[in-house]
């Protein structure tokens, strides 16, 4: 039968966190500010080498018990979608994040009977995901250069 792998992670969003360029009068100084204040936002978004699988948007961060959460709802909707596909043929590759490897996210994989593939440590280049939330970053920065009401 044929092997899937989902490739899956988070990223943050924070709604002052957005602005790459300050801009001024010719006679004042710019000032870049760091500090970002605002509520912090994740998504959580898998994706395979061809397809968007599931994508979760939460206003908090990631704990175990929220990504173990994801992983059954993502899971789900892919088995509606690909039917034919079982489950112990699904390889999910994630990064070692803590919340990742807690006992309710090993129960979850054990329950559904998928395959985990964790990363190396400090090797975000090797999961394909990350081109992905650059993409979606850039799209946001576009997007809240045209509109001030930033709304996430």
């Amino acid at each position: 039968m044929k092997k899937k792998i989902l490739f899956i992670d988070e990223t943050g969003f924070n709604k002052k966190n957005n602005e790459l360029y300050v801009w001024a009068k010719k006679a004042e100084d710019r000032t870049l500010t760091t500090c970002a204040k605002g509520r912090n936002n994740t998504l959580i978004s898998t994706i395979s080498s061809d397809d968007i699988i599931y994508n979760k948007f939460y206003q908090t961060g990631t704990t175990g018990s929220l990504f173990s959460e994801y992983m059954y709802k993502m899971i789900s909707s892919f088995k509606e979608k690909h039917p034919r596909i079982s489950t112990k043929d699904i390889y999910i590759y994630m990064d070692n994040l803590a919340a990742h490897k807690t006992n309710a996210v090993k129960e979850q994989f054990e329950n559904l009977g998928c395959n985990a593939i964790f990363s190396a440590p400090y090797s975000p280049e090797f999961n394909c995901i990350e081109l992905y939330f650059s993409h979606l970053k850039r799209q946001r920065r576009k997007i809240n250069v045209k509109n001030k009401y930033n709304y996430f």
